[in-house]
C-alpha cells in the first residue's frame, strides 16, 4: 500500500502537467500584405519548402514565394524579397533564422521576446491567454503580451498578439524593416476562404479575393435590408436552401451562428452590432458556401 501511495505521490505532478500541441506552422495559408510605403501595394505569399537551408538535421526550413493569385505584385512599390524569411518548427516552438520567434509551450507569465516593428528583439512576458474562432471555424489561442517593463505593445491603435497556427495580428509572418514598413493585410486559406481581415487604414488595407474562387450565383440568397441597424432578413430560393449561416466581423471572428431548419425567409437581430461591415456566409449540404456583405449603421 505504501509503494502505491508513493508511486501516486510521484505521478500526481505529471498528471497535473497537460502538454498541448500547438497548430502547426501556416504552409497551408495565403497571407497579404501590404507596404505602407507604398500605400496601395498589396501582395500575397506562402511558406514554402526550402531545401537549400542547412541548419538542423530533420528539421524542415520553409520561406516566402511570391503568389500572383493574392494581389499580384506592384513592383514600382513592393519587394518581398526584400529580406528573406526563414523558419522552421521544432515541436511547439517556431523560429524564425537561428533565433527563437515563439514558443506555444508558454503560460501567462513566461517570458517572450518579440520581434516588434522598428526595435531589435524587444524583452515580453505572457500577459494573458484567449481563445479566437475566425471564418474556418477553427479555435486559435491568442497570446497577449506585455513589456517586462509592464507596458503594453500596440501598433496603429492595435495591440500585438501571436496567434496560434497564423503568428502575429499585426505583422503575420513577415519580416519587419525600415524600408518596407509590411503589415498584415489578411489571410486566406488554401481553399480561398478569407480568414482574418486586419482593418489598420480603412482607407488603404484591404484583401483582394483569389483570382482563381468563383462565387456559384445559383445558390446565392438575397439579403435585406441593407445598411441595417436593428435586423436584417435573409431570403433564399426553395431549391437552394443552406442548412446553416454564420455571420463574421471584418476581421474575420464569428459573431453568430444558426440553423436555417428549411426556412425560405429568416431574421437576424443586429440592435447589438457595432457599426461596420459583417459577412453573412450560408453552407450546404454538399459543402458549398456562398457569402453576402451586410453593413451594420
Amino acid at each position: 500500500m505504501k509503494k502505491l501511495l508513493f508511486f501516486f505521490a510521484l505521478s500526481f505532478p505529471l498528471l497535473g502537467y497537460t502538454q498541448t500541441i500547438a497548430l502547426p506552422l501556416p504552409i497551408d495559408m495565403h497571407y497579404v500584405y501590404l507596404t505602407l510605403n507604398g500605400q496601395n501595394c498589396n501582395y500575397g505569399v506562402d511558406l514554402v519548402e526550402f531545401p537549400g537551408q542547412q541548419g538542423l538535421p530533420g528539421v524542415t526550413y520553409y520561406e516566402e514565394q511570391f503568389n500572383s493569385m493574392y494581389c499580384p505584385l506592384n513592383e514600382s512599390y513592393c519587394d518581398p524579397n526584400y529580406a528573406q524569411l526563414c523558419m522552421s518548427q521544432v515541436g511547439n516552438k517556431w523560429f524564425k533564422g537561428d533565433y527563437l520567434w515563439f514558443d506555444w509551450d508558454n503560460q501567462v507569465g513566461d517570458f517572450c521576446q518579440l520581434d516588434f516593428p522598428g526595435n531589435l528583439l524587444i524583452d515580453c512576458v505572457v500577459s494573458s491567454i484567449d481563445t479566437l474562432i475566425f471564418a474556418d471555424g477553427v479555435p486559435r489561442r491568442q497570446y497577449h503580451l506585455e513589456s517586462i517593463e509592464g507596458y503594453s505593445l500596440s501598433q496603429y491603435g492595435l495591440t500585438f498578439t501571436f496567434i496560434e497556427g497564423i503568428g502575429t495580428n499585426i505583422l503575420g509572418i513577415e519580416n519587419q524593416g525600415v524600408e518596407s514598413q509590411q503589415f498584415l493585410s489578411c489571410v486566406f486559406d488554401k481553399n480561398g476562404l478569407q480568414i482574418i481581415q486586419n482593418d489598420f487604414f480603412p482607407n488603404m488595407l484591404g484583401c483582394c479575393n483569389p483570382i482563381s474562387v468563383e462565387e456559384n450565383a445559383t445558390s446565392s440568397f438575397k439579403l435585406f435590408p441593407s445598411p441595417a441597424t436593428d435586423q436584417t432578413s435573409l431570403q433564399f430560393e426553395s431549391a437552394h436552401i443552406p442548412q446553416s449561416i454564420q455571420i463574421f466581423n471584418a476581421t474575420g471572428q464569428l459573431m453568430h451562428t444558426e440553423k436555417v431548419l428549411g426556412r425560405m425567409q429568416m431574421q437576424v437581430n443586429v440592435s447589438e452590432y457595432a457599426k461596420g461591415i459583417y459577412t453573412i456566409r450560408a453552407r450546404f449540404e454538399n459543402g458549398e458556401e456562398v457569402s453576402e456583405r451586410l453593413v451594420v449603421e
